[in-house]
């Protein structure tokens, strides 16, 4: 009898390891969030493909609250970002506007990595410095 409840006592613990493994997996899984801060010169909300520079050293944050994580990484000399372990979920993608800066479109962007679709690019974002839109007095 002892035997028998030892060997359903390690069946159960071993279903437990697996299924935690596999949910932890799930949540952890690889994917990708890659997108470029620019510097929209002419503050008209389009930098993307016009020849607007990138930012460098701005902070873009990533959260999923599904899973409870957040993170930040800043852009790299060419206005870049790649968060690369990001795990599958609903991301909220939002740019820190440094002091000065405002967003000339959306700041903060809505992303679902799948094990489908682990790679979302094209995340862009354009701010510009100063307090006010172009053509509105200053």
């Amino acid at each position: 009898m002892r035997n028998k409840v030892w060997i359903i006592s390690v069946v159960i613990v071993l279903m437990l390891l697996i299924t935690g493994t596999a949910a932890a997996f799930t949540q952890t899984a690889g994917g990708a969030i890659l997108g470029t801060v620019y510097n929209d010169l002419d503050a008209n909300g389009v930098c993307v493909g016009t020849g607007e520079p990138g930012l460098p050293g701005i902070v873009v944050e990533f959260v999923n609250t599904e899973a409870a994580i957040q993170t930040a990484l800043q852009t790299n000399e060419n206005g870049s970002y790649g968060y690369t372990a990001a795990g599958f979920g609903t991301w909220n993608v939002t740019v820190r506007l440094p002091a000065g800066w405002r967003s000339t479109a959306q700041q903060t962007r809505q992303v679902t990595l799948t094990s489908t679709q682990p790679v979302a690019s094209g995340l862009d974002f354009c701010i510009v410095q100063g307090t006010t839109s172009g053509g509105s007095g200053g």
